[in-house]
């Protein structure tokens, strides 16, 4: 017979947040509040990570919740999903995945991994498409030293001969 810790456990290898701070709100496992408040709060994060909404990865949690609220991501999970943000603007001071895709493409990979596994595939070809949209930049990664940071990129790919961001193609 299975137990209701059981049960938690084996959705959160599966990657089923939404279905497991539910159970933790609804007292299935009989968890004290701090600590269901705390799964709560990690399950917001893990979902935003697992459905790529990469827009905040990284900044503290917020569920609306105050009781869940009081609780933080682990610096060492925020850390990785910081690596893994794209900047929002030019001028941000974090390059995350501008810098290096290698982090970016692990969590790809993972959420590839959990997609197939749950048998979701329309999640699984979008982030399949977007892997494939970045594969060119992670493989130019150690050519131009960052990861197609258009910050960097004139820089880059400038010297003598080159047709890069020259109308017509015609060389400078």
């Amino acid at each position: 017979m299975e137990t209701a810790r059981d049960v938690l456990t084996t959705l959160a290898r599966r990657y089923a947040f939404g279905d497991l701070a539910a159970l933790c709100e609804a007292g299935a496992a009989r968890l004290p509040s701090g600590v269901a408040a705390e799964v709560r709060l990690l399950c917001s994060f893990g979902q935003r990570l697992i459905d790529l909404d990469a827009e905040d990865f990284g900044m503290p949690e917020r569920t609306g919740d105050p009781v869940v609220d009081e609780y933080s991501v682990p610096e060492h999970l925020l850390g990785r999903a910081r690596a893994s943000r794209m900047p929002q603007s030019a001028k941000e001071r974090s390059r995350g995945a501008l810098r290096t895709l290698r982090p970016a493409y692990g969590l790809l990979l993972e959420v590839i991994e959990a997609r197939w596994h749950r048998r979701e595939m329309a999640p699984l070809v979008a982030a399949v498409h977007i892997a494939s949209e970045y594969l060119p930049l992670l493989a130019w990664q150690p050519v131009l030293g960052h990861a197609g940071d258009p910050a960097l990129l004139p820089e880059s790919v400038s010297g003598p001969g080159t047709r890069f961001g020259v109308p017509g193609g015609a060389t400078r």
